[in-house]
């Protein structure tokens, strides 16, 4: 629209873009508690399997 600041491609409103970059810092560090996470809940789970 006429006079909105846009940043990136596709162009996305300047204010969300800034708040979208800022997110992808924290990528890697949300990776590995995903997998972290993941992780524990397989042990747990087998661990629950061998109790039953």
């Amino acid at each position: 629209p006429a006079g909105q600041q846009v940043s990136g491609y596709p162009a996305t409103p300047h204010a969300r873009a800034r708040r979208m970059y800022a997110a992808l810092r924290h990528l890697p560090e949300l990776v590995r508690e995903v997998r972290r996470l993941g992780e524990r809940l397989r042990r747990l789970e087998e661990r629950g399997r061998g109790a039953s």
